[in-house]
């Protein structure tokens, strides 16, 4: 499989700039860092967002890359340990409701002011684990949007809607974060009908999708980090740098009706 990989993803970033995604548990296999340095050369390969859970296999991924290269953390909990072994950032869940207090966490670690970065990590880990454990993602971050205001959308199945008590958990530990939290952003977002993003960048084609579907949340994160940014947290309404919007595309024709069965 690592060689698979490997071809994967070179054909890939002949196509336009890539971020590799090594998330064992939803693919059941780990790049490893030896893979990940050999991709790394490949002119088209721009980064890695690491979801391995292996500090000691990331820390040999920061030592071993180009320059150019950059690794983020694919896990939110995980992303001043990154910080710590070399690493540029991370590709974010909580930033969605606490997108200030992670963006303050990466600027005091890079000014080497550990203990302020420290103090953020450790409020931020309670909201954390609620939103990655107490259903799959992007469930519990999804519906706490809605909950504050900021109309994030419904589910498409298989996913489905917290029931009451998970409902209760997860906003009681929000509410908890305080100050941590985006709140007052959140409570002035003004509900408008959003326009379906499309964006290129370097020659990256991105597919369509409206910005605040579950894929248009990762799509937001990587445009921003494509644009060279440790982790941006605008105001809700602004536009990302180098979004472009259209209106969205006419709806699909009705199927045509089926013609009636023929008698047996």
């Amino acid at each position: 499989p690592q060689e698979g990989m490997y071809q994967h993803f070179k054909a890939i970033s002949e196509v336009g700039p890539t971020i590799m995604y090594n998330i064992q548990g939803r693919t059941a296999v780990n790049m490893t860092a030896a893979t990940t340095l050999r991709c790394a050369e490949l002119p088209g390969i721009i980064g890695v967002k690491e979801a391995s859970g292996d500090l000691d296999q990331i820390g040999f991924v920061c030592a071993g890359k180009p320059a150019r290269f950059n690794v983020w953390s694919g896990d939110d909990s995980w992303t001043l340990p990154v910080l710590a072994v070399g690493g540029y950032g991370v590709i974010c869940v909580v930033s969605h409701i606490a997108g200030r207090s992670m963006k303050k966490m990466n600027d005091a670690y890079v000014k080497r002011d550990i203990e302020l970065a420290r103090k953020i990590h450790l409020g931020l880990l309670p909201m954390i684990k609620t939103l990655m454990t107490t259903a799959a993602n992007p469930v519990p971050v999804k519906t706490a949007l809605n909950a504050m205001g900021f109309p994030a959308g419904p589910f498409r199945l298989p996913l489905v809607p917290l029931t009451d008590e998970q409902l209760s958990s997860v906003m009681t530990t929000v509410r908890e974060a305080g100050g941590l939290m985006t709140s007052d952003d959140l409570k002035n977002y003004k509900a408008v009908e959003r326009p379906v993003l499309r964006s290129s960048y370097r020659g990256l084609r991105i597919v369509s999708m409206p910005p605040h579907s579950s894929g248009g949340v990762v799509l937001l994160a990587m445009l921003n980090v494509l644009e060279g940014f440790r982790l941006k947290a605008d105001d809700p309404d602004a536009t990302p740098p180098i979004a472009r919007t259209t209106p969205h595309p006419p709806p699909r024709p009705a199927h045509p009706p089926r013609p009636p069965e023929l008698p047996h």
